[in-house]
């Protein structure tokens, strides 16, 4: 089972939610962002990490699979780390936070969990 928290990314001028899922599963240690992520997204992943290993998250042995939707939607930018950690903290924690569909994550974050701005 994954859990899901919706963002938004730019495309041009007009803002498209997305929904940012997890999927935590026994593994190889390895974290994976698919469904076309960029660049700078890609770097999304050690910021998530990090900030999950600061939260003191045993993640050896695991695999963090992200999944961006929709799939046809370029997605860029650091804008999606905050709802990316959520989705994966939701997967990992006993005692998940009552967050639904009305809600939108739109952060970025330092290593260590800190609400960083960002251009967009």
């Amino acid at each position: 089972m994954s859990s899901a928290v919706m963002s938004v990314g730019l495309q041009g001028m007009k803002g498209e939610r997305v929904r940012v899922e997890a999927n935590v599963r026994i593994d190889k240690e390895q974290c994976v962002i698919i469904r076309l992520p960029d660049a700078s997204m890609k770097e999304s992943k050690e910021r998530v990490l990090s900030c999950l290993h600061c939260l003191d998250f045993d993640l050896s042995m695991k695999k963090l699979t992200i999944h961006l939707s929709p799939a046809d939607l370029r997605k860029s930018g650091t804008g999606f780390d905050g709802a990316m950690l959520l989705a994966a903290y939701q997967q990992l924690t006993d005692s998940p936070l009552p967050i639904d569909d009305s809600v939108c994550v739109i952060t970025s974050l330092s290593l260590s969990g800190e609400l960083l701005p960002f251009h967009g």
